[in-house]
């Protein structure tokens, strides 16, 4: 084998060894991007559970503050009947009396 021959088949085995270290770098790269895109993923999906349980912590305060309007209202309600007994009886008082 001359010495060109040599120098040739150098030169393959040099590329193909460049090309086998290209290969295994993209692989370590598409290794590296599904790892991070895993990363999103996990992020994405604690944030929406965060989200999802936020809105459903806010439904029941506004459940609890709607239930809680709904008993003050019948309290005034009742007070107001109260009121209204207690008026018309002075009014009927006052009446006996004036008439």
């Amino acid at each position: 084998m001359e010495i060109g021959e040599l120098q040739s088949l150098v030169a393959v085995f040099a590329t193909a060894a460049a090309a086998i270290a290209y290969a295994a770098n993209l692989g370590l790269a598409v290794r590296n991007l599904k790892m991070r895109l895993k990363e999103i993923e996990t992020q994405f999906d604690r944030q929406r559970e965060r989200e999802a349980s936020w809105h459903t912590e806010m439904v029941e305060r506004f459940a609890q503050i709607q239930n809680m309007l709904n008993e003050k209202l019948g309290e005034l309600i009742v007070s107001v009947r109260l009121l209204e007994q207690k008026v018309d009886k002075l009014n009927g008082n006052g009446a006996a009396k004036n008439g």
